[in-house]
């Protein structure tokens, strides 16, 4: 069941309606790409927060991240992509796994995410918070996570591998950040911005 489902708190309306969804079989990974990945591919650190290789990295916009996965896949000649909505939400939700948490791996905001209340006004290294039932880290909070949809109201059907709105002014993104409240890293909790923002 995507969108805000009977554990989630302090649903909003863009969060609804809940409905079942499929999803073929994919690959995530395990942490937010970090900034020494980045650095690898595209040459340069966008971020912020410098002096960790190992935080994620940030200020990067949708369209810088179709360069990065442009780049990668011509290096390593595979198929790298943003996970769609759906994809992003299983994956967080904890997949077959999943036990229904509010959180990307609990119910309890400390053990999984950093947040506004906990993260020292800044990103830490990936993989510092317990990990989910799929042993995904970092999917609630440390930054935001960029979708490959474009954002717009979920329909009222279920279906297999939804590929959001057809068009739009802005992407999705999901899972919530550093500095902001722990309502906000809820799996189900849903953001966007325009494609050339680098928030």
């Amino acid at each position: 069941n995507m969108g805000c489902t009977n554990e989630q708190q302090d649903c909003a309306s863009k969060e609804k309606p809940v409905r079942r969804v499929g999803v073929d079989s994919y690959y995530i990974g395990q942490y937010e790409v970090t900034q020494a990945q980045w650095r690898a591919v595209m040459g340069d650190n966008p971020s912020l927060f410098v002096g960790c290789e190992q935080c994620p990295v940030e200020q990067v916009s949708w369209e810088d991240v179709q360069e990065f996965l442009r780049r990668l896949n011509e290096r390593t000649r595979q198929n790298y992509r943003l996970p769609t909505e759906a994809e992003w939400e299983f994956a967080a939700r904890g997949g077959r796994e999943g036990r229904g948490y509010q959180y990307a791996g609990s119910n309890e905001a400390e053990a999984v995410a950093w947040h506004a209340v906990n993260a020292g006004s800044m990103t830490h290294a990936v993989g510092q918070k317990m990990p989910n039932e799929l042993r995904l880290y970092d999917m609630s909070g440390n930054v935001w996570e960029w979708c490959q949809d474009w954002f717009g109201n979920y329909p009222s059907v279920g279906e297999n591998n939804p590929p959001g709105a057809a068009k739009g002014a802005a992407r999705s993104s999901r899972g919530g950040s550093w500095n902001f409240d722990p309502r906000f890293c809820r799996v189900a909790r849903r953001s966007n911005l325009v494609p050339t923002e680098r928030y």
